[in-house]
């Protein structure tokens, strides 16, 4: 009998769907986003732990890992570089606007050549009806006061259909239409969690830094 109700709810639940959305459901949709946090690592915190604390935050999130270390300043700058988009793609989003690029391009164009340490890598899932895609860069900037850390996600998911697009408003329907922030935050607070010395300095968009993943019992240990 219980099974027989769970059936019917879902039914139920699936035919409002599709009483609200009507034709959009049939459609197939790609949505592509980003999200960046910006930390401060003071200079006591050791190199080797922090490389390796942020390879695991990254870590949690994808199938491959990429890194790159290169050699420590001999001299520390009074004020640390940053990643940079790539010249190339620059004249792309001239051409195409910032919107044109897919999250696979975006994550592409992101240069931390210039940074001592990077660790990048691809994640995410496909399966009959979705296919979402995780890319993530971070890189470590040292200068004099300590070291600045960036995180960056760009994520793209699509939808196929009627059965792609119900799932994903039901998803939608518990977490809004930032879903993609969650992934994001489980990476933000692997991170801190690993390493205590980290403060946050600057999280975008600003509905992330709104997300605690605790409040709806996500585990920052697990991958969803």
């Amino acid at each position: 009998m219980k099974k027989l109700i769970a059936t019917v709810t879902m039914i139920a639940v699936m035919v409002s769907f599709v009483g609200c959305a009507g034709a959009s459901l049939t459609k197939n949709t790609v949505k592509n986003k980003q999200a960046r946090v910006i930390y401060f690592v003071d200079k006591s915190v050791s190199e080797d732990k922090i490389k390796e604390k942020l390879r695991d935050a990254v870590s949690l999130r994808v199938d491959d890992i990429t890194e790159n270390e290169g050699l420590m300043p001999e001299e520390l700058p009074d004020t640390p570089q940053k990643p940079k988009i790539n010249e190339q793609y620059k004249k792309l989003m001239a051409f195409t606007g910032q919107n044109g690029m897919n999250a696979a391009m975006q994550y592409t164009s992101l240069d931390v050549s210039n940074a001592w340490y990077s660790v990048s890598g691809e994640g995410g899932m496909t399966s009959e009806f979705n296919n979402r895609a995780e890319y993530y860069k971070a890189a470590v900037y040292p200068y004099k006061e300590g070291y600045k850390v960036y995180i960056y996600e760009f994520y793209s998911e699509g939808t196929d259909g009627i059965m792609g697009n119900i799932t994903n408003a039901a998803v939608e329907a518990v977490v809004g239409n930032e879903g993609a922030l969650l992934y994001m935050a489980q990476v933000r607070d692997k991170f801190l969690e690993a390493l205590p010395e980290a403060k946050i300095i600057k999280q975008s968009p600003s509905k992330l830094a709104k997300i605690n993943l605790n409040a709806i019992g996500w585990d920052t240990n697990n991958k969803k």
